[in-house]
């Protein structure tokens, strides 16, 4: 009885100690993939990043000219942070929310997650932070702009001013779509409640932000649990489908409507015109008419004078006249 309490117990324990690698393992966010210099800052000090080093909060990473540096975010997503960036590991799953965050005050940063089971995921730069639960963003950031565009789901972002999120203005971005906030937009959202302005992204700028990421090892991919690996496959890594047929489609329908708009126009233009002529030509017969009175009250004027003058001039009967004949 003794001998099989004890190996229940070796066993509870083993599996317990299974069970805490592998919730380890999926809370663990780790450097994967390096490309030239990248440096992992922590306090005062500045070491070379190498695969394998586990990242905990409070640790920066620095990535110098034509560098990359790939993390695993434990099991749940992958973050690709581009040349010329800084970032600081803020907050990274807080164990009593599942939040993380991670401050870029300048470079540029790719992020796919699956949907996360707790708290948020959060980048927060100069002007905007990006909150997810589960989605493939870019972010792009220096100290007075920012950038995001997402490629797959659906971001909520924020402005910041003063250091501080807005939390009482937000837009939801969501795929294909990007939104810009510089300090001049932030300053419109926050103080005069301009809507954020959100506008859909270019063909060649999705196929950008692919072409970014198709080099990831598929080593990388492997350690990702499915619902991130299926993400990343098929909606962000696989080439564009072909869709010149629509695009000509589109393209001639836009033509067609460009030129009946422009029959349209000309049209109104036609019509203003004659409208023009009708009213000038009303207008040149009104003044006419108006000329023709007055040459009439003019003449009409003379003639009067004239009749006058000639009644003045016709001699009468004299008062002085001589006597007629009979009197004398």
């Amino acid at each position: 009885m003794k001998h099989v309490l004890s190996i229940m117990i070796i066993f509870l324990l083993a599996a317990g100690v299974t069970v805490c690698k592998k919730d380890d393992k999926d809370r663990a966010i780790t450097i994967q993939g390096l490309i030239g210099e990248v440096m992992i800052v922590a306090g005062n000090t500045e070491k070379p990043a190498t695969v394998g080093d586990v990242l905990i909060t409070g640790d920066g990473i620095r990535t110098g000219a034509d560098s990359i540096a790939d993390v695993l975010y434990g099991s749940e997503g992958i973050i690709r942070i581009q040349p010329d960036s800084n970032i600081l590991l803020s907050s990274l799953m807080d164990p009593a929310t599942g939040d993380s965050q991670l401050d870029m005050p300048q470079g540029k940063m790719y992020v796919t997650l699956s949907k996360l089971k707790k708290g948020d995921f959060r980048v927060k730069t100069p002007t905007a932070v990006a909150s997810v639960r589960g989605t493939s963003f870019r972010i792009t950031a220096d100290e007075k702009a920012s950038r995001l565009d997402v490629v797959t789901g659906a971001v909520r972002i924020n402005p910041v001013q003063n250091d501080t999120v807005v939390t009482g203005v937000e837009k939801t971005v969501e795929t294909n779509q990007t939104v810009e906030l510089d300090e001049k937009a932030v300053k419109q959202a926050v103080e005069q409640k301009k809507e954020i302005t959100v506008t859909e992204m270019k063909a060649e700028e999705v196929e950008e932000i692919r072409k970014e990421i198709r080099d990831i090892k598929p080593e990388m991919l492997e350690k990702l649990n499915q619902e991130a690996r299926k993400e990343i496959r098929e909606k962000v890594m696989a080439p564009a489908p072909d869709d010149s047929a629509e695009r000509e489609k589109a393209e001639k329908e836009k033509l067609e409507k460009q030129k009946k708009e422009k029959e349209r126009t000309m049209a109104q233009l036609r019509e203003e015109k004659l409208r023009a002529q009708k009213i000038e030509q009303e207008n040149l017969r009104a003044q006419k008419i108006e000329q023709e009175k007055l040459k009439q009250q003019m003449l009409d004027k003379e003639n009067a004078e004239k009749k006058k003058k000639q009644k003045e001039n016709t001699p009468g009967e004299s008062k002085n006249a001589p006597p007629s004949l009979q009197t004398l």
